[in-house]
């Protein structure tokens, strides 16, 4: 088991709760599955706070019991909703908070973005107020050849200019961020250049795929393997895989599945989506903007809730039930991915258990290039070259440290602009390491909701006010004594104008300076 699948343990399950704010969207990207983009749909506050305290009233259901949540917004293009967003995470906070419910302190919220908008100053207030539990992803599609090909807006112009001069700004706020590409036969050609040109923008990490769709010909599979064998040279020459990710590489894939493995890849169902009208579906691939050949699957709605019936299925999908036998019995499965959306869409008759393998020679093409990547870094690694893409973990699923900075890295910068130097300076037990991070997590909520009680007008606040400042103090007064603690116990070096973190992973504790 490697870094990142220790850490996902180790933060534990959450549920995914899925705002489709809008079906509208700034642009026209010429593979988006989103096939029926309108104008007409648009979530209100009053229909949002009903989702809120539908979900927030499921507690007691084992399928929303999880350790924490994602609240996730998304379109269209989410950004075109801001002031939305912004009510409906105030929302969230209050009612957290105000129900004492587990996920005040286990929450994030996760906004996926084509960029155009991210420069807007109301989206820059909102990361501004909200930093420790809000995520903001843009999509990049490589070059700027790649990108307008594909990602255009309304009058067909490219929108590479308009999302790359935004880039220096996220990774400002988001300097571990990543982003994701969809390969389709339009950009094929261009897998190598466009991932290369996405380093060099300064992102270290870039998720990719193939569609899904049934449009690979004749040829684009060796197409694809040359591609990636021309990326993996590129890495390895370039030393990009000591400090870069990219998930068409990986060591998980391309290995026969032991006949016990009957997990789902997809996560539908397990998660929810919600859309304008309060209806409940298994992701937002079930929403009907999203087909082309099969009606919506609605699993209930935020008033009358979930219908058991029609989410039992889902829950009970497995690898087993929808594979064809050349799948079960694939000698190189792992990493072979599907979408139970289009897998629906796709099926001629209305079922979720039939899988679209429409893929598999792309699959195989990946697989083959992956051997000879991974056989090129075992060499290197034999000569002392050091960690590689597949187990070092990605900066981006790591959480910060009590001090907030990252986790990774011996050298640190400050909000000046100085270099700060870190070094171990001793280490804390799992139980104390759980202490501080749940003080740590409780310090930036409480901190995060008094930012929106602070907004009221003085006549509209309520007790909450005050019990919130309470609460604050004796949460900030309990974090510090724990330090202090702690360094007397074990006795932890020290210096003027340093402080110290814990890595959340590793249990380590480092001194900063």
């Amino acid at each position: 088991m490697d870094k990142k699948d220790a850490e996902m343990r180790q933060q534990g399950e959450r549920k995914t709760i899925t705002f489709v704010l809008t079906q509208a969207c700034n642009l026209r990207c010429k593979y988006c599955y989103m096939v029926h983009k309108n104008k007409d749909h648009r979530m209100s506050f009053d229909v949002a706070k009903t989702v809120v305290d539908f979900v927030l009233g499921q507690w007691g259901d084992p399928n929303f019991a999880t350790e924490g949540v994602v609240w996730e917004f998304v379109g269209g293009e989410p950004f075109l909703e801001i002031d939305l967003i912004v009510q409906i995470i105030e929302y969230i906070k209050r009612r957290l908070y105000e129900l004492d419910h587990p996920w005040f302190v286990n929450s994030m919220f996760s906004i996926c973005s084509n960029g155009v908008l991210y420069d807007d100053p109301r989206v820059q207030d909102l990361l501004n107020r909200y930093r420790s539990q809000i995520d903001v992803g843009i999509t990049v599609d490589g070059t700027k050849r790649v990108q307008d090909a594909a990602r255009v807006f309304p009058d067909g112009s490219g929108s590479y200019d308009s999302v790359v001069k935004n880039i220096p700004l996220w990774l400002k706020r988001f300097p571990n961020a990543s982003t994701k590409v969809t390969i389709a036969r339009e950009n094929l050609p261009f897998v190598a250049e466009a991932v290369l040109h996405i380093f060099d923008l300064g992102i270290r990490t870039v998720h990719a795929n193939v569609v899904f769709e049934n449009v690979w010909q004749s040829g684009d599979d060796a197409l694809f393997e040359q591609q990636l064998d021309k990326l993996g040279d590129a890495i390895i020459e370039r030393r990009l895989w000591k400090t870069h990710d990219c998930s068409l590489f990986s060591r998980y894939v391309g290995n026969p599945l032991p006949p016990e493995e009957d997990n789902n890849w997809c996560g539908a169902g397990r998660m929810l989506a919600v859309d304008s009208e309060g209806l409940l579906y298994p992701c937002v691939r079930f929403l009907g903007f999203s087909l082309v050949n099969k009606p919506p699957i609605v699993l209930g709605d935020v008033w009358k809730g979930l219908d058991p019936e029609k989410l039992k299925p889902f829950l009970a999908l497995g690898r087993k039930s929808q594979s064809p036998p050349q799948c079960i019995d694939c000698e190189v499965a792992s990493g072979c991915a599907w979408c139970q959306g289009f897998n629906y869409d796709d099926a001629p008759t209305p079922t979720i258990n039939k899988r679209a393998i429409y893929i598999c020679p792309m699959h195989k093409a990946r697989v083959r290039a992956n051997k000879r990547f991974w056989s090129k870094i075992d060499v290197l690694e034999a000569q002392g070259e050091g960690d590689d893409m597949g187990r070092r973990c990605a900066d981006g699923a790591c959480l910060e440290s009590p001090d907030g900075r990252s986790r990774h890295g011996r050298l640190l910068e400050d909000n000046m602009g100085k270099e700060k130097t870190e070094e171990v300076c001793g280490k804390v037990t799992a139980e104390e390491r759980d202490e501080i991070k749940a003080l740590f997590l409780r310090k930036n909520a409480l901190s995060e909701l008094f930012l929106v009680l602070s907004r009221l007008e003085p006549k509209s606040l309520d007790p909450l006010y005050e019990k919130v400042v309470k609460d604050m103090g004796e949460t900030a007064q309990a974090f510090h004594s724990w330090w202090d603690n702690k360094a007397a116990q074990y006795g932890w070096k020290g210096v003027e104008g340093g402080n110290w973190r814990v890595d959340f992973v590793t249990c380590e504790v480092y001194l900063v300076r």
